[in-house]
């Protein structure tokens, strides 16, 4: 009888090794059961023979091996629960650190394909790039057909071309009846080629001919005049140099030439016109502060909070000399344009970025 309850037992523990936990107490039950059915089976007291000491003997032995084994199986069951519930934790925070992982990831991505949208679209953009805002105020004064512009320093083409795609629509490019002009100026011979090659990929040859002058001159004195255009509402200057030129020290704009040639343009505008000044204070801080005064006193005209002769008196980084220069300037405008115009001006400037170019924009309102 040992033996069968021996075998019997090593059955029952290879059994419960395999069985979850719930399984588990669900045998020890079973096994008390089956085990107390065994001790008081009359058939099984009688194997293997012997007197009633010797099977008393037996069956203290095999209910101490039967409590022995269950403690066994007990301690097993309770270390199963452990592990699983030791598992499932370790599972449950590999996959949170698994989930925040991913999403880092996907917000870096995510990131990195908003910078790349950014970088694609950096020179178009208004609110980050000069030239973009430039180009969108210039959308809002330019009348189709009807005005007229004049891009003063036409360098590689880039401003004649985003005036004349104003000007002169792709969709309504062979229409006849438009009065528009455009007029690209400057002094190098180098840079009106680059302007009409820029010009020629996108317009056809005639109507560079009769609508888009390119003229090799310099911006002062300007060479329109209200009786050879239609009615001028921008006048465009990029200040500087040909960034591609092989004679930049030589080929560059003046503070005075550049003043001579605002005289000119704020004459030559309508009502409602627009004068656009690109100036670059790290390559000619002199020319930057000379412009942005005789603009500011286009605004003085009529202003009543102070007066402009005493506003270039009070501009201390001018010696003499260009105060007077200067003076003269507004006094011509004032003295040859009509009575009581009035001008807004404003000057647009990163924040931050000391080197950065300014735009100076200042609109003839009556």
């Amino acid at each position: 009888m040992t033996i069968q309850v021996i075998a019997m037992l090593a059955v029952f523990c290879f059994i419960s090794r395999q069985t979850t936990v719930r399984s588990c107490f669900v045998s020890k039950r079973t096994f008390v059961r089956r085990s107390r059915n065994v001790l008081h089976d009359p058939s099984c007291r009688a194997i293997g023979g012997g007197s009633n000491n010797h099977r008393l003997n037996d069956k203290r032995k095999l209910t101490g091996s039967i409590d022995l084994l269950l403690r066994r199986v007990l301690s097993r069951a309770g270390s199963t629960l452990t592990c699983k519930s030791t598992g499932n934790s370790t599972q449950a925070a590999a996959a949170a650190s698994t989930n925040d992982k991913q999403a880092k990831v996907a917000n870096y991505e995510e990131e990195l394909q908003l910078q790349r949208h950014l970088s694609l679209h950096y020179n178009s953009n208004p609110t980050i790039a000069t030239t973009a805002l430039a180009h969108l105020l210039w959308k809002t004064i330019l009348r189709p057909g009807i005005d007229s512009a004049i891009d003063a320093t036409a360098g590689n083409g880039n401003d004649s071309l985003a005036i004349a795609n104003i000007l002169f629509p792709l969709h309504d490019i062979t229409s006849t009846s438009t009065a528009s002009k455009l007029y690209c100026i400057d002094i190098q011979q180098q840079a009106c080629e680059t302007t009409r090659q820029r010009l020629e990929l996108q317009y056809p040859v005639q109507l560079e001919q009769d609508r888009i002058h390119i003229m090799k001159m310099s911006h002062a004195p300007l060479a329109i005049t209200r009786q050879n255009s239609s009615s001028v509402a921008l006048v465009v200057y990029n200040l500087g140099f040909l960034p591609q030129s092989n004679n930049k020290e030589q080929c560059i704009t003046t503070p005075i030439s550049t003043l001579e040639s605002l005289i000119d343009a704020s004459l030559l505008l309508r009502v409602g016109g627009l004068l656009s000044v690109t100036t670059y204070p790290r390559t000619n801080q002199l020319e930057h502060e000379m412009a942005y005064a005789f603009l500011e006193c286009l605004a003085l005209l009529t202003s009543n909070t102070q007066d402009w002769n005493e506003y270039i008196e009070s501009l201390s980084q001018l010696d003499s000399g260009q105060k007077d220069s200067l003076r003269k300037a507004v006094e011509y405008v004032q003295q040859s344009g009509p009575p009581r115009q009035t001008w807004r001006v404003y000057q647009h400037a990163k924040v931050g970025w000391t080197d950065a170019p300014i735009l100076l924009t200042a609109t003839r309102i009556k």
